[in-house]
């Protein structure tokens, strides 16, 4: 059950809030930009599950979150994970990754 989402080769850019809000949804993020937005660029609230990666060649295309007014990433609450690889977190105004209490992270 739940929803599911995947964003392939896309680009969040200019939102006047979170580039990417996800609760209680499993989302992947592949080869994706996600600039910046006036908030977090990701955030990843309970139940969540998020998988952020690039192509997985070792020059290849990566994930990209940059330049966001807050975190690059978010992640809070019972049960949120966010797994990432090949992404390169640069220049956002907070955070690169902040995770709270509840909260799973793997890089």
């Amino acid at each position: 059950g739940g929803a599911r989402g995947t964003l392939r080769e896309c680009k969040v850019i200019l939102n006047r809030g979170v580039g990417c809000a996800i609760i209680g949804a499993q989302v992947s993020l592949n080869q994706t930009l996600v600039q910046s937005n006036h908030s977090n660029g990701i955030a990843a609230g309970p139940g969540s599950q998020v998988d952020i990666f690039g192509s997985g060649e070792e020059h290849g295309p990566s994930s990209v979150v940059r330049q966001n007014h807050g975190c690059g990433i978010s992640v809070s609450g019972d049960g949120a994970t966010v797994s990432a690889h090949g992404t390169v977190l640069s220049g956002n105004l907070e955070h690169g990754l902040a995770a709270a209490a509840g909260a799973q992270v793997k890089l």
